[in-house]
């Protein structure tokens, strides 16, 4: 960068700060002054604008997918069995029943569909 292509400024800083820069200079094996300049680089040169908010949302929301992906789809195949299982087992009661009993089968598998109906809501309350 040409000479003149810069402009002279002065900056106050508590002592504090003036102390923290003093060890970053030491440690970078450099000036205060270019510790200063690469600080304003940094800071001039991000850019918070909501394009790049959306982008870092995007970002995020592709890891967290990423991260409960697995275990959403195991949650789904387990209860996609348990769904399977109660099917299974209502269609070997439904067939017990038919087979065992002498009253009208439809009649005693709505009762006890509205029983486990109240049950489920009873439950969950």
């Amino acid at each position: 960068m040409k000479q003149s292509d810069t402009v002279k400024i002065s900056l106050r800083l508590d002592k504090d700060t003036y102390n923290k820069l003093c060890v970053i200079s030491k440690s970078n094996s450099s000036t205060i002054s270019q510790v200063i300049r690469d600080y304003i680089n940094v800071g001039v040169g991000l850019k918070t604008t909501s394009d790049d908010i959306d982008r870092i949302s995007e970002i995020i929301k592709r890891q967290v997918e990423n991260v409960c992906e697995q275990p959403i789809e195991r949650l789904i195949k387990i209860v996609i069995k348990n769904i399977k299982s109660a099917e299974a087992s209502k269609y070997i009661l439904c067939s017990l029943l038919k087979e065992f009993s002498n009253e009208n089968v439809d009649e005693i598998i709505e009762n006890a569909e509205t029983q486990a109906i109240i049950y489920a809501t009873n439950r969950s309350n």
